[in-house]
């Protein structure tokens, strides 16, 4: 009998895509596909919910960040910052925007060091376990 707190990770299955053009020896020419069952799906997107939840509740989240969260996106910071372009246009000042993209970010952040950071914002019990 399966505990509560695991789910059925045996039922899972990874391929592995050859991206377009990308050399066939490399590691890193390969996209993984997993395809989990729908209770793994389902407790993925609850974890995610209270996370969300979590933090924002307890504003830990700038409202300077838009990427992965709902109702914002890179468009909405792209168009948040006309206002100073604008500004700056008028006054013939110059204005810089940096916008960064992580690449894959997820993929190397160092798991320890994550799970101990979420324990210092509070995070703990169940919901750190799921994590």
């Amino acid at each position: 009998m399966e505990s509560m707190s695991t789910l059925p990770m045996e039922k899972s299955r990874s391929y592995f895509v050859l991206k377009n053009r990308k050399p066939v020896n490399s590691l890193d020419s390969y996209r993984p596909i997993s395809l989990i069952s729908v209770c793994c799906k389902v407790a993925e997107k609850m974890v995610e919910c209270r996370l969300w939840e979590f933090f924002e509740s307890k504003g830990n989240i700038s409202d300077c960040q838009a990427g992965f969260r709902r109702h914002r996106s890179t468009m909405n910071q792209v168009y948040e910052t006309h206002p100073d372009h604008k500004n700056g246009f008028h006054r013939k000042q110059s204005t810089l925007a940096v916008l960064v993209d992580f690449k894959a970010a997820y993929d190397k952040v160092w798991r320890r060091m994550m799970l101990h950071k979420l324990k210092k914002r509070g995070v703990s019990g169940k919901l750190l376990h799921w994590v």
